[in-house]
């Protein structure tokens, strides 16, 4: 017995030292193996604290355990974590291993964090696998047999997770935090119980800026009957909740093959109103729980049909708000009489047919009512319609109902608008077929924020409706020192908003005195200039619908933007497929006048384009190079001039961000005129001017400049051209590069008798050291850029080669000039 006993207890040690053991031979293993394969495989830098194999933790189960685990990515998105969590922990059958039907006992992850995100041009973050250069596409015929392996899962946890979606491209974003989700069922069964139970502490989501939820509670908590083989699922006993508003599924669903069967009813029943003001960030935001509200609330609806690619399953939905009333405790007035009617219904298939009926939408505000009834059926062909709305809102009543945090408003609006008929009518320009009669008025409008630098103001706007269009008969608005009129029509309208036609607008806008800076707060004020050689002010690329056609004729008497003063524009402005299009469009600024037709191309707003014809006469020189950075870029040395310029100028470039351009995208050509160009204090006319004696060259005065350039790329190239300077006379051209690099001949004739006694002792010098006869001639002409004198007979020898053949000091004078 003793003997048993002690081979019994050597075993046992023996079991025990290997379950300990055996995990620990393979752990070092498995790090270096999962990390060699993350470095072969992704664009991406994973990183774990630990890797923990287990057989003593949840024996007689095999568990493994990753802790601290993170995803980042690389380049744009290098600090951006794609997945984190706290640990990761699985639980298996260790006797299943060595079969074909795997058995998981568990998955926990806890604490999770997913992010993400797609930018602006696309490129999503999730994309982080390397291509397999090596990989090449094998075809084999379809195995048809079916496999005896099974993999099953018994409970699946997910602890306080945060999963956020943000896509700037198409401007979405979603947010859920504080995840916990449950499931648990013997999925190794072909009929089995499933337990799901999720809640969710916020959720947050946004479309286009607008913010639909914010900070919502959900819950949702089910029994469902599962068949695993024929892969049926029937909702029993299950509870769905949004803040306090609870609804219920009841029905089933199915998936055999590609198909999906959907059978669902829902409802929530008739609840209390207060309720669905959670839903509404405004609302829930401020004192929410300090209102008083009565009424009642219910939503119900079903699912029903055949989803795949091809089709949509019916569905409908009914909103019934029944004598809907809230105030808040510490405001007069409240908002009631809160009635909607509303029933939604799609009849499947394609998606075509939809039914909205709004039977009833009634709201008294501040004792204002405001009524509306639509009803709006669509199929493939036509869309038929027919809506009346009318009421009055006070617009400075609305503090008495809701609390307004750094906003004021005031004014008056009534409505009065009623329309019935057929959308194919308005296609065909059939109006007598199609009802349209109404206006809307705005008087005493009034808007004031903290985020607006001057209350925005519309004194009168009245809006009469017809069948062909929407006339706007007047609107006269201003903020700040700015004044604003219109005029025009909107056609299109209701195809524009059922058919997604094109909407067309025909606008005049004129204004006596229009300041940018009174739409600006103080970050965005354009006197506000940055010191980076890049503008970054908050005025960025923005796009311009493709289904609109708006076309704006102005007269502008006055614009001031930044320190820049523009008077009498008058022109058109067309948007129009994406694009800002400026016609014949005139102003006078910089003390001359420009004329242009261009085009700002916002198709793709990472990368827009504009391209313009322009006509500039008798601008100011110095004023055009302190307005505009792509003159002090391109021409430095307007710096340093005097005088006023006339120029044709047709180019076209790429834009950034900042809509500042591209210059390596900058291509096209002009021709730069003045009759005097005054330069002062130019560094490399001192020093000519100091080497050759020639005053004239101190601050030299340019006449009858002609300069004809072009721009490829960036880069500059300027033909070479004769300026008058004084009775001399010097040719300029040659090229400037993108990087700054500067290539320019600037040659000169110059009379001898003007260089004073410099330039001849200078010959007697070099006669006295070289032995050589030299006549330099009535005329010098010297090229700065190359350092030479073609002052030789032969007009062959230059300094250079002088310099070289003799060791006279003094031309290390020139040398150092030339050089």
């Amino acid at each position: 017995m003793k003997k048993i006993i002690k081979i019994s207890g050597i075993v046992i040690a023996l079991f025990i030292l290997a379950l300990i053991i055996t995990p620990l031979l393979f752990k070092a293993k498995i790090k270096e193996l999962i990390s060699e394969q993350a470095n072969n495989y992704l664009n991406a830098k994973l990183e774990f604290a630990d890797l923990d194999l287990s057989l003593i933790r949840s024996f007689p189960d095999f568990s493994i355990r990753i802790d601290k685990l993170s995803l980042s990515g690389v380049g744009d998105f290098e600090k951006d974590t794609l997945v984190a969590f706290n640990y990761f922990q699985t639980d298996l059958n260790l006797m299943s291993l060595m079969g074909d039907a795997i058995e998981i006992k568990s998955i926990v992850l806890d604490k999770p964090k997913v992010l993400a995100k797609v930018l602006k041009d696309g490129r999503v973050n999730w994309d982080i696998m390397k291509e397999d250069s090596t990989a090449v596409e094998e075809t084999s015929p379809e195995d048809t047999t079916s496999s005896s392996f099974k993999l099953s899962l018994k409970n699946f946890q997910i602890n306080d997770a945060i999963i956020i979606y943000d896509d700037a491209e198409g401007d979405i974003y979603a947010g859920i935090k504080g995840l916990d989700f449950k499931l648990s069922g013997d999925m190794t069964e072909s009929r089995t119980l499933l337990k799901l139970n999720s809640s969710i502490k916020s959720f947050t989501t946004a479309y286009e800026g607008i913010t639909y939820l914010k900070n919502v509670k959900m819950n949702y908590l089910a029994d469902i009957d599962a068949d695993m083989d024929k892969f049926i699922f029937i909702f029993k006993e299950n509870k769905f909740s949004l803040n306090e508003i609870n609804m219920a599924f009841d029905g089933k669903i199915e998936m055999p093959a590609d198909d999906i069967g959907i059978d669902l009813s829902f409802s929530t029943g008739k609840t209390a109103f207060k309720p669905v003001l959670s839903l509404i960030p405004a609302v829930y935001m401020t004192d929410f729980e300090g209102i008083k509200t009565s009424g009642q609330f219910q939503i119900d609806g079903y699912v029903k049909g055949v989803y795949n690619d091809n089709n949509l399953p019916a569905f409908a939905m009914n909103l019934l708000v029944e004598n809907g009333r809230f105030a808040y405790p510490d405001l007069p007035e409240a908002v009631e009489n809160i009635n909607v009617d509303m029933h939604l219904e799609n009849k499947g298939g394609t998606g075509d047919d939809n039914i909205v009926d709004i039977k009833k939408a009634h709201i008294e505000m501040a004792k204002n009512p405001f009524d509306a009834q639509m009803k709006i059926i669509t199929s493939a062909d036509d869309v038929d319609m027919s809506g009346k709305i009318t009421g009055k809102i006070d617009f400075g009543g609305i503090k008495d109902v809701v609390p307004l945090e750094d906003m004021t408003l005031k004014g008056i609006m009534n409505a009065d608008l009623e329309f019935a008929g057929k959308l194919s009518s308005l296609e065909a320009e059939k109006y007598d077929e199609f009802k349209a009669d109404g206006r809307v008025d705005l008087i005493g409008f009034s808007y004031e924020s903290s985020d607006l630098p001057n209350a925005f103001i519309i004194s009168e706007a009245i809006m009469k409706f017809t069948p062909n269009n929407v006339r706007l008969e007047k609107m006269d608005m201003k903020t700040g020192n700015t004044d604003m009129q219109f005029v025009g029509s909107i056609d299109n309208l209701l195809a524009y908003a059922f058919a997604d036609s094109t909407l067309v607008g025909r606008f005049k806008f004129s204004s006596n005195y229009f300041d940018a800076g009174d739409f600006l707060t103080d970050e965005e004020n354009p006197n506000e200039v940055p010191t980076e050689e890049t503008d970054t002010s908050s005025i960025t690329a923005f796009a311009i619908p493709g289904n609109i056609d708006f076309l704006l004729k102005s007269n502008i008497k006055k614009i001031i933007y930044d320190n820049l003063s523009i008077s009498n524009l008058k022109g058109d402005i067309l948007l129009k497929d994406s694009k800002m299009i400026f016609r014949g469009v005139k102003m006078n600024m910089l003390e001359g006048s420009v004329a242009m037709d261009g085009y700002y191309d916002s198709k793709d707003t990472l990368n827009p384009k504009i391209g313009y014809d322009m006509k500039v006469k008798n601008l100011d020189l110095p004023a055009t190079f302190e307005t505009f950075n792509t003159v002090q870029r391109l021409a430095p040395i307007a710096k340093k001039a005097q005088g006023d310029f006339t120029m044709d100028f047709d180019f076209s470039t790429s834009l950034d961000y900042y809509l500042n351009p591209v210059y390596k995208t900058m291509n096209g050509k002009g021709r730069f005129q003045s009759k005097n160009i005054a330069l002062k204090d130019v560094k490399t006319f001192n020093i000519l001017a100091k080497l050759t004696k020639w005053d004239k060259l101190e601050n030299p005065a340019l006449k009858d400049v002609d300069l004809k350039f072009s721009i490829e790329n960036g880069n500059i190239k300027v033909e070479p051209t004769d300026i008058k300077l004084g009775k001399s006379k010097m040719e300029f051209g040659g090229t400037q590069s993108l990087e700054g690099n500067l290539n320019y001949d600037l040659k000169f004739a110059i009379a001898r008798k003007d260089l004073g006694e410099g330039i001849n002792q200078f010959a007697d010098n070099l006669l006295a050291k070289t032995g050589k006869n030299i006549d330099l001639g009535d005329e010098i002409k010297l090229n700065a850029n190359e350092w030479r004198v073609l002052s030789l007979i032969d007009g062959t020898r230059t300094v250079r080669q002088v310099i070289n053949e003799s060791s006279y000091d003094e031309f290390a004078v020139y040398k150092i000039f030339f050089s």
